[in-house]
């Protein structure tokens, strides 16, 4: 119960945007809710919420719409996608998966599929890091 009090503070205390997109360019879910990313992650060590300024934690939460979470920036803000966001995104739901990715068509969950087959070493720094203690 304590970790659940410390987590709460910590995720409290996060930058959230709620990025909203449109049809054309959804967001896909999984069975694993969120997706973690840190591109300043250190050897040996996992994903964490805050792991260090550059880590992003996403949470879609329908298609057209998706929660990030940051450790800098605005208590709560609404934006559309930067760039390649979208995709990023979902490359990172796709990577923390555990068994199921879902999308409103075949068609999206294709082109996924195909981007991920396509770009085995992003997906490699995207895929969930447990904390490695050296023994």
């Amino acid at each position: 119960m304590m970790l659940a009090i410390e987590m709460s503070a910590v995720i409290e205390q996060m930058a959230w945007w709620l990025i909203r997109t449109t049809n054309d360019r959804p967001f896909v879910l999984s069975d694993c809710p969120v997706a973690m990313y840190d591109p300043a992650l250190r050897e040996g060590r996992g994903n964490a919420l805050r792991s260090s300024p550059l880590a992003r934690t996403t949470l879609p939460i329908d298609p057209q719409a998706c929660l990030l979470l940051q450790s800098d920036g605005v208590e709560f803000a609404e934006r559309a996608p930067i760039d390649d966001e979208v995709e990023q995104i979902n490359l990172s739901t796709y990577a923390w998966a555990d068994r199921w990715v879902f999308a409103g068509s075949e068609e999206t969950l294709a082109k996924l599929h195909a981007n991920a087959q396509a770009n085995h070493e992003m997906m490699s720094r995207l895929e969930p890091r447990p904390y490695f203690r050296p023994v």
